[in-house]
């Protein structure tokens, strides 16, 4: 039945492809990682009927998370209209908005750097191309200390973002 086949190869592709993307957005407006995983399987449990008639997966996927997430948030403030969903509505539009501020917290979150100076030695690196060596030299360190306060300061971002669902780069863009 290669009908059936196409339609489960069709809907694992998708969920792959935008799993990361659309659990991250529901937690990024609903700020609970189980109700963002509700959220996220909601969304593909419906998309999973529908998916052979769906013609742009992305748009779909979040067009349906923003009514998953307004339902969510009716039950816990059912006073709760439309009008104060406007905000949603752009992160789900355009996807950028919500990354923008995960990345924001992750490098302003103190967990992720040890202190001051490893925030500083990740900015250099990561933002402005300094080598280790001139980024330590700048800091009071020597290449190897740099070299390996960034690989540390960089498996804590990892891991952040892991624990948000993001499990590549490709996910932030």
């Amino acid at each position: 039945m290669p009908g059936i086949a196409e339609g489960r190869d069709l809907f694992v592709d998708v969920y792959e492809r935008y799993y990361g993307l659309i659990y991250s957005t529901a937690y990024a407006k609903l700020g609970n990682a189980d109700d963002a995983m509700d959220a996220a399987q909601e969304v593909f449990i419906r998309f999973h009927g529908k998916s052979s008639e769906v013609r742009e997966p992305r748009t779909w996927l979040y067009g349906t998370l923003r009514n998953v997430v307004f339902d969510m948030m009716k039950k816990k403030k059912p006073d709760l209209t439309e009008g104060e969903m406007d905000d949603l509505g752009v992160v789900f539009v355009n996807g950028f908005r919500d990354t923008r501020l995960m990345i924001k917290e992750a490098l302003e979150s103190e967990a992720n750097f040890i202190d001051e100076n490893d925030r500083v030695l990740f900015e250099l690196v990561a933002s402005y191309d300094f080598t280790y060596r001139e980024a330590g030299a700048q800091l009071g360190m020597s290449e190897r200390q740099a070299k390996y306060r960034f690989g540390l300061a960089v498996r804590r971002l990892t891991e952040h973002f892991r624990a948000r669902g993001i499990t590549n780069l490709e996910d932030l863009l």
